[in-house]
Parts: C-alpha cells; sequence; structure tokens
C-alpha cells in the first residue's frame, strides 16, 4: 500500500483496506452506513470501501497511523474461505452492475467445495442484500476505471521525477 501509484492525500491512494488494520474516520464511516448485517464479518471493508468513494472520501496509506490487531490464533481455514466466498458474492449483488455480479458467482461456484458452501451461505441473505442494493457510481465500479486511475497515478509519480533540464547541467 505504501508504495501504490495512486494519487491521495495525506498519502498515497488506495483502493481498498482491510478492516483490522486501518482505521476510518468516524464521519465517513457514519456517512458510507458503516459495516451491515448483511455482509456482517470478513470482507465487510470491500463494500465499506465503495461506498466511501462513492460519497467522495479519500481513502490513503499514511505510514504514520499504526493499527493493531491481535486476531484470535484459532483458525478454520475451509470455513474462512467459504465466508470469504459468500461475502465476495453479497458484496457484487450490494454494489455492482448486475453483468459484473454473475463473475464473482460463477467464479465461487467453480473454487471448490468452500465456494460452493460460500454460495449456500448467501442464499438466505440475499433478500437482505437485494433490499439494500445501490449500485456504485459508474468510476468506482469498473476494472478499466480502477485502471485508468492507476495509470493516472503513475502518470503524476513519473512527471514529479527532476530530469537534467529541470535539474540544471549533469557532470
Amino acid at each position: 500500500m505504501a508504495r501504490s501509484p495512486l494519487p491521495g492525500s495525506p498519502g498515497p491512494g488506495v483502493l481498498g483496506f482491510l478492516a483490522c488494520g486501518a482505521i476510518v474516520r468516524r464521519t465517513a464511516f457514519l456517512q458510507a452506513g458503516g459495516f451491515d448485517d448483511v455482509i456482517f464479518f470478513f470482507g465487510e471493508e470491500e463494500r465499506l470501501a465503495m461506498d466511501l468513494a462513492a460519497y467522495g472520501w479519500e481513502l490513503a496509506y499514511v505510514e504514520e497511523v499504526v493499527a493493531h490487531h491481535h486476531p484470535s490464533p484459532a483458525r478454520d481455514h475451509r470455513a474462512r474461505q467459504a465466508l470469504a466466498a459468500r461475502n465476495t458474492v453479497l458484496t457484487a449483488v450490494l454494489r455492482r452492475p448486475w453483468p459484473v455480479v454473475a463473475r464473482p458467482v460463477l467464479r465461487t461456484a467453480r473454487s471448490g467445495r468452500p465456494g460452493r458452501q460460500g454460495l449456500r451461505d448467501a442464499v438466505p441473505r440475499l433478500p437482505r442484500a437485494l433490499a439494500r442494493r445501490r449500485p456504485s457510481p459508474a468510476p468506482w465500479r469498473t476494472p478499466v476505471n480502477c485502471w485508468n486511475a492507476l495509470l493516472s497515478g503513475w502518470i503524476q509519480v513519473l512527471e514529479s521525477i527532476p530530469t537534467a533540464s529541470t535539474t540544471g547541467p549533469t557532470q
């Protein structure tokens, strides 16, 4: 994240974050709707990051800000995979255009037993997801636009590098 080429302030811009290792302004968190009970846990920051960007909040990596997270050592790898699959699908239903929703659903269905379990676990939550569905604005929802933002950041980085004509004669 520290090497992100995206423009940002007070640090490099980012398109997302991990909730367990991030700090979000309370005002921004509340304006974007915070976490919801559709996704609830594991991956909930993906939808929040989309909503923060849609509301005009910048996401940035700030080296001086440190978040401490002490996860439980007890982990069920397959259960976490199923949870991640469920929440990827639900996030897509909540915020992505319908043609894009099909991709994570198909990818999840093909990803093995945890993915199929995640799809089954998503079904009871679909009515709530559909009721709260609000696709993100166009600039934040397509890989092409994310790629364009990335390129724009690289262009700004390249333009900021001093050249021989701006630094004086070389020896």
